[in-house]
């Protein structure tokens, strides 16, 4: 360990044992000359260099190959050095490959680009440091200390990164956790198999933008009140997740470029681009949603199973949106799932099991269950009437479609519509084998072809201008009469 590694930019280095601190500043030209500031040693070697407790705070090593170096302990930042000197000096795109950076005093440096594959910066110091870019690939960090750190677009594919405050970074948009399995038992930070990555378990509030999981693991962690913009997640696991009043919405992408009208003038011109929240293959079971909104997010194949979505709010963003895409939800299952007092605007459910699930008193506007699986579904009280005005909120604006409810071939066996207001639904080919009809209205709704075999109705039952040609009318009554003027 005492001998002196290779010349870097032909700087003696001292031998290991003195820890002399490195100082490439006394080769630099003097403070105050013209060209201070434009000493830049880059692209040094350092590989295989034992620095270990060493003080590399007075350099620049920039795009500097640190390649299995060993730097634990060393200190990379000296307190006393300017603010616009380290915009100069530092880390930029400096290689750490295999690199020992274990408990090594780095707070407030810049790391911007620099790659850190397979290195070990476990138990480091890297407050308010700046990993903008920088790629952590099968990296350990373990027990670092990231507080305030920008990590925006760094690449953490495979990284350890159990105990390592990642909710107190300054930005984590464009982070890629692909591969990372995270799992939590308890308060602590417990695999939950060998080689398994945990994160940490408060995620509460924390602002993920075109955040990346792909076949992520992440079990009983908490992201309440957590902004998703353009995220993507392919084969993840929400598994027990809390995302209570969280939002789920798109990134929007503005850029400014600079064209020539009809007569050559230049003219700045704005576009922006929506990047809706993808979500695929992915499992929420028993997730709790309270309160979320969600709008501008696409569902594919996706498992609610046991989830707990009570005054979910999932709308169109806004007019505009209706041209960039709104929530959508393909061949996703919603099994005794709790989505009570929802509000649905405007979605499509193709291929969706909502079999048991509870939809009390959700508010739904426009929303289309053709063919939806809804036996057994708690639907007692739900409101698909459009509040005063909404329509002159649009400007006129109306949904495609149309704006009633719409259920054609719906299998609502069993299901639980006591007091629903569904006026002039769309049940065409219907399947209300035995559902529960008590005080529901159902003026002007299309019950041509239906079967309402055993269904329940009373007194209170409201089918008045109801289109039932063709129905199963061999349903049972629970009172005297009806109040009922069927059409031919």
């Amino acid at each position: 360990m005492g001998a002196t590694a290779s010349k870097p930019n032909n700087v003696e280095l001292p031998t290991s044992t003195d820890r002399t601190p490195i100082s490439l500043t006394q080769f630099a030209p003097a403070a105050g000359s013209p060209t201070a500031t434009s000493y830049i040693p880059v692209a040094a070697n350092y590989q295989n260099t034992n620095l270990q407790g060493h003080d590399l705070s007075q350099g620049n090593y920039q795009g500097a190959d640190f390649t299995q170096a060993n730097l634990a302990e060393a200190r990379l930042k000296n307190p006393a050095l300017l603010s616009f000197i380290m915009h100069q000096s530092g880390f930029s795109c400096a290689i750490f490959r295999a690199a020992n950076l274990s408990k090594v005093k780095a707070n407030k440096v810049n790391f911007q680009g620099a790659k850190f594959i397979d290195a070990d910066l476990s138990d480091g110091l890297f407050e308010s440091a700046n990993f903008n870019a920088a790629d952590f690939t099968n990296a350990n960090l373990k027990n670092a200390n990231v507080r305030y750190a920008d990590l925006s677009n760094a690449l953490l594919q495979g990284a350890n990164l159990t105990g390592c405050n990642l909710t107190e970074c300054a930005s984590l948009s464009g982070v890629d956790l692909s591969a990372i399995e995270i799992s939590f038992q308890d308060r602590y930070f417990l695999p939950k198999m060998h080689d398994t990555k945990a994160i940490g378990k408060n995620f509460k509030k924390i602002n993920l933008d075109q955040f990346k999981f792909s076949n992520t693991i992440l079990i009983d962690s908490d992201f309440t009140g957590a902004s998703f913009k353009g995220i993507a997640s392919v084969g993840a696991r929400f598994n027990n997740v809390n995302f209570s009043d969280a939002t789920f919405t798109h990134h929007a992408d503005t850029q400014t470029s600079l064209t020539r009208d009809s007569r050559g003038d230049l003219q700045r011109q704005t576009t922006t681009t929506h990047k809706p929240c993808v979500f695929e293959d992915t499992s929420f079971e028993n997730a709790n949603f309270h309160g979320a909104k969600i709008s501008s997010t696409h569902f594919s194949r996706c498992n609610f199973d046991g989830a707990n979505l009570t005054e979910v709010y999932i709308r169109y963003l806004s007019i505009a949106e209706f041209t960039h895409g709104n929530v959508k939800f393909y061949n996703c299952t919603f099994k005794n799932s709790l989505l009570s007092k929802m509000t649905l605007n405007g979605q499509k459910f193709p291929g969706c099991d909502f079999s048991n699930a509870d939809l009390s008193q959700a508010h739904i506007l426009g929303v289309n269950f053709d063919h939806v699986n809804l036996s057994g579904a708690n639907l007692e009280n739900i409101d698909c009437e459009y509040p005063v005005g909404f329509f002159a909120k649009l400007g006129g604006y109306f949904l495609q479609g149309g704006y009633e409810l719409s259920m054609i071939g719906a299998n609502l066996s069993r299901a639980n519509l006591k007091g629903a207001k569904i006026a002039y639904a769309v049940l065409r080919s219907a399947d209300l084998k035995g559902a529960d009809l008590r005080g529901a209205n159902l003026t002007g709704a299309d019950l041509s072809n239906a079967n309402l075999q055993d269904a329940i109705l009373d007194k209170y039952t409201i089918l008045e201008g109801a289109n039932l040609t063709n129905a199963n009318k061999n349903w049972k009554m629970v009172s005297a009469e009806i109040a009922m003027t069927p059409r031919p």
